[in-house]
């Protein structure tokens, strides 16, 4: 996060294909009230070699088919979509795009507030061992605390957890996003850190109230949830477990072959 307000991104995903590949497309979803530069896009195949991908400009054309050869990107601005195209067949490669959002934090009149998703609900494969590491513009002689001077939250997926670490970095992480789920963080910090939001992000009053009522009703709408995850999981083991003990009580009463009382020879 930048003085300015601005959300510089370093998105690191790793694809498992299976067949021949050559275009990796990804949406970049910016805040409201944002817009979004994309710095550039590398690829590391599975030995771990690197190489960067050269821009040309986008064709509307290439929404549906053709492309350049492999080696290149291209931003659709329009649909906030960079297209990779790197051919790739039955291996692991991790592409890295690197961009910019401007205008990504609202600042108030005592916190300023990053709200982003950053795995949407449009991506249309399940996204595995997600990590997403913060760094907050800490002024020098501060630190980032907590609970008391920075407050966290992740929505989504109720797997998820967040987590405060060293040097002023933490962590929003989820072992599995679902296909159609989302996962997306809201950070609300001391306000003075971010003294260059422009005033169509900045807000005339406090923030942080309104913040933690929402998060306190959002998490007890989690709690519920979880609460009714566990009963759909419960209670048709229970009603199992009586229906097979019903079963053997019923079986050893009267379910068992009738021994005969016949002893003579044939």
């Amino acid at each position: 996060v930048g003085e300015d307000g601005s959300l510089h991104v370093t998105d690191a995903r790793t694809y498992s294909f299976e067949g021949r590949y050559t275009l990796t497309a990804a949406v970049l979803d910016p805040p409201p009230g944002g817009g979004v530069i994309v710095n550039g896009v590398s690829v590391i195949d599975a030995n771990g070699v690197s190489s960067t991908l050269t821009e040309v400009p986008f064709q509307g054309s290439w929404r549906t088919a053709g492309g350049p050869p492999s080696g290149y990107y291209a931003f659709d601005a329009i649909e906030n979509t960079v297209y990779a195209f790197s051919t790739t067949e039955d291996e692991r490669k991790t592409f890295v795009f690197d961009f910019t959002y401007a205008n990504a934090v609202t600042r108030y009149d005592d916190v300023s507030v990053l709200y982003w998703q950053f795995v949407a609900p449009n991506w249309d494969v399940d996204t595995e061992d997600v990590h997403a590491f913060v760094h907050l513009p800490v002024p020098a002689g501060q630190s980032v605390v907590g609970g008391e001077n920075v407050y966290a939250f992740g929505h989504g997926d109720i797997n998820g957890v967040v987590s405060f670490g060293e040097n002023n970095v933490f962590e929003f992480s989820a072992p599995r996003v679902k296909e159609g789920s989302f996962a997306e963080m809201r950070v609300a910090f001391p306000a003075s850190w971010t003294p260059a939001v422009s005033p169509s992000q900045t807000r005339a009053y406090d923030g942080l109230p309104q913040v933690l009522e929402e998060e306190r009703e959002w998490e007890h709408q989690a709690q519920v949830q979880r609460f009714i995850d566990v009963l759909m999981f419960v209670i048709p083991l229970c009603i199992s477990l009586a229906c097979l003990i019903v079963a053997i009580i019923l079986f050893l009463r009267y379910g068992r072959e009738h021994k005969p009382r016949f002893t003579d020879e044939y």
